[in-house]
């Protein structure tokens, strides 16, 4: 458990009492902590959770757990954190223990990195983050050297052109180990000034990758050139359910089978591309369809066998023809296209000497 100790608003010329016993019940607490580099501040928003204490009289903000001992103080002084024998600058809270939970928070304007979870021996486990902001951090927003234990949902990664940063939610296991880690429902924007900009990071070895998944993730404004969606994530499996079938001399269909049916998903990895670079490093996911998708040989050559690709086309799914056979991208599993690992192939056609239909595989 922590409790948080915020700097109170005040009116000009009114005084403010400090009686450190003057405690406000939680069903009074109508404030939301800010994190900033240069201290906590409070705005009048929502109401913190009852497993928050908050008094309303002290001088200075700090986070303390109820033992009294400091595990965040204002890094006004920019202070090294040190981990993995490496030098990082925190410019907001950092936290190693076992159980916390941080909800309706904000991290803004914070120098390198907002939220630091270092690894060290005995690790750090069970951090909960639920609709929290982290909004225009210089540099990380959140970074992890080793945990047990990291579930986030709710999550909003802001950056603009004015405060760069070059990460979002960042986890090395360079030195320590990352496990268990479950991301579900967060908004990512990331403007064309943060050009290096990765929006979630899973490096090193000793991470478990086979424990760590990030889903539900919209894509607001980004896709802009150099940005990557997801480096070092693994994604569930999904199933082929859609089958390539010719309709007519001069068209093939993708979709459910009719005389074969068994549902109707197919693996598709999202390139957005909002930005105007659509991504090849984005999420896969379980797609419908609804309504098969038909493509003609009317622009094909002759006696040519081409393979077939599915894509996501900043929201809508698209085939396209291409003479360039797949190969198998192993972090995922699945046959893509070689150029473009962001495309599927769901099969192939051969064209006879007319430019029709031959045979479709």
């Amino acid at each position: 458990m922590i409790q948080v100790r915020r700097t109170p608003t005040r009116r000009a010329g009114q005084r403010l009492s400090r009686r450190p016993g003057d405690l406000r019940s939680a069903e009074d607490a109508e404030k939301t902590a800010i994190i900033r580099g240069a201290g906590l501040k409070s705005c009048a928003t929502n109401r913190l959770q009852p497993r928050f204490r908050a008094p309303s009289r002290f001088r200075r903000t700090d986070i303390v757990d109820l033992a009294g001992r400091t595990c965040f103080a204002p890094n006004r002084t920019r202070q090294i954190v040190r981990f993995g024998g490496a030098g990082l600058q925190s410019g907001a809270m950092r936290w190693k223990g076992q159980v916390c939970s941080l909800d309706q928070c904000a991290f803004t304007e914070n120098q390198n990195v907002a939220l630091l979870v270092p690894g060290a021996a005995g690790l750090g486990q069970t951090l909960t983050i639920r609709d929290t902001a982290f909004e225009n951090n210089h540099g990380r927003h959140l970074v992890c050297t080793g945990i047990t234990g990291f579930r986030a949902s709710g999550l909003q990664v802001y950056s603009n052109d004015a405060v760069r940063a070059r990460s979002g939610l960042l986890f090395d296991a360079s030195h320590y180990v990352v496990r268990g880690v479950d991301i579900d429902g967060v908004v990512v924007r990331a403007t064309a000034g943060n050009g290096d900009f990765a929006a979630f990071v899973a490096q090193g070895a000793n991470l478990d990758g086979m424990s760590i998944r990030a889903r539900g993730v919209t894509w607001d404004n980004f896709d802009y050139p150099g940005q990557r969606r997801f480096d070092g994530f693994l994604f569930d499996d999904v199933r082929q359910c859609c089958v390539l079938r010719q309709i007519s001399p001069r068209e093939v269909a993708f979709g459910p089978d009719a005389s074969q049916p068994r549902g109707n998903k197919t693996p598709l990895r999202l390139r957005g591309g909002g930005g105007g670079a659509p991504s090849s490093t984005g999420e896969w996911i379980e797609a419908a369809i609804t309504s098969d998708l038909v493509l003609s040989s009317d622009a094909m050559a002759p006696r040519h066998t081409y393979w077939i690709y599915l894509y996501d086309d900043n929201g809508r799914m698209r085939l396209e023809a291409s003479a360039a056979a797949p190969i198998l991208d192993r972090w995922s599993g699945y046959p893509v296209r070689p150029d473009d690992p962001a495309k599927l192939s769901v099969g192939s056609l051969r064209t006879d000497a007319s430019g029709a239909i031959e045979s479709v595989t």
